[in-house]
């Protein structure tokens, strides 16, 4: 491989993590804060148990799941499962040295290439005996009474379903999705 060509596969690599950390600063909130946990586990593939290091965390800790595993989609696959239709996958960066003998010194040639992830929560058909719990991470939950009014006064309030990975409201569908109430830190503040 030629200078040129391996320079500019490092700079795509690097490319996509800078886009990536661009886009979730333009979004308009602090990406790697959230308002309820993810649990007590750093990211982690969900085949391999092996915890992501480094900029990986960083990225995927930014996706805001309160799951810790995370797969490629031939992983996906393998585990008869399937991504959610609309589903967009995570940047990791995987990086490794190389090293050449060559006739009078070592070189040492520097591999970078990035993979696509998705957050087992982004999947579905994966038997539910093969996803690791995440316990000891809910905490008690109290409601807000004067929120709880404002959602029963609403004369067509929407569903609201607390079993996402993320807070959303769907117009199309017309529901709130939001993780569960014991997993946020704080009835009120993030």
């Amino acid at each position: 491989m030629d200078g040129k060509k391996e320079s500019s596969l490092k700079k795509d690599v690097y490319q996509v993590v800078t886009d990536r950390i661009i886009r979730l600063l333009e979004s308009g909130t602090v990406p790697w804060r959230r308002p309820w946990k993810g649990g007590n586990q750093a990211p982690r593939n969900f085949v391999s148990r092996k915890a992501y290091r480094g900029i990986n965390q960083f990225l995927l800790n930014a996706a805001r799941y309160p799951s810790p595993f995370w797969l490629t989609f031939k992983q996906v696959q393998t585990l008869g499962g399937r991504v959610k239709k609309g589903e967009h996958s995570f940047p990791v960066v995987f990086w490794k040295i190389f090293k050449e003998e060559g006739d009078s010194e070592e070189k040492r040639i520097p591999f970078l290439r990035y993979y696509s992830v998705f957050n087992v929560a982004q999947c579905e058909g994966i038997p539910e005996d093969k996803i690791p719990s995440l316990t000891g991470t809910k905490r008690q939950h109290s409601a807000i009474e004067a929120a709880q009014q404002i959602v029963a006064a609403m004369p067509k309030r929407p569903v609201i379903q607390q079993k996402w990975a993320r807070a959303f409201y769907s117009p199309d569908q017309d529901f709130v999705g939001m993780p569960e109430l014991e997993l946020f830190r704080s009835p009120t503040k993030s």
